[in-house]
């Protein structure tokens, strides 16, 4: 056997052996995409950044007033959500989100009043 390796043109004591692979194709795979229309998307950023906005008066209010916080905090505490209401409406908000709270803190969930449900922000404020 030791005559069989050392007078092969190989001097290792292993067969030469073909390992295939799997081939690779260079091109990319042609797939055709439909034209994008952005008026959708755009007018939906548009009802987005109007949610912003509202969400953006009521954290500047928790934000720089300690009384109205406290109000606030109290109010949620106590289950007393028509006041929750009414301070969350004091801040001058356009489109009242929907209210709810837990001990831990405030759940905001603001959504696009028109009938295409096209944005929703959700905002969670934590205070304990």
């Amino acid at each position: 056997m030791y005559h069989f390796y050392h007078h092969h043109e190989n001097n290792y004591r292993y067969h030469q052996y073909w390992i295939p692979y799997p081939v690779l194709y260079q091109h990319p795979a042609f797939r055709q995409f439909p034209l994008v229309n952005p008026s959708v998307f755009m007018s939906s950023a548009s009802a987005a950044s109007m949610l912003l906005d509202n969400a953006k008066l009521v954290v500047e209010k928790v934000s720089k007033s300690k009384q109205f916080s406290t109000r606030l905090m109290n109010a949620a505490q106590q289950s007393k959500t028509t006041e929750v209401e009414t301070i969350i409406k004091s801040t001058g908000i356009k489109n009242m989100p929907k209210i709810s709270y837990t001990p831990d803190g405030l759940h905001l969930e603001f959504n696009d009043q028109n009938e295409t449900n096209c944005c929703h922000l959700v905002l969670m404020i934590r205070w304990r």
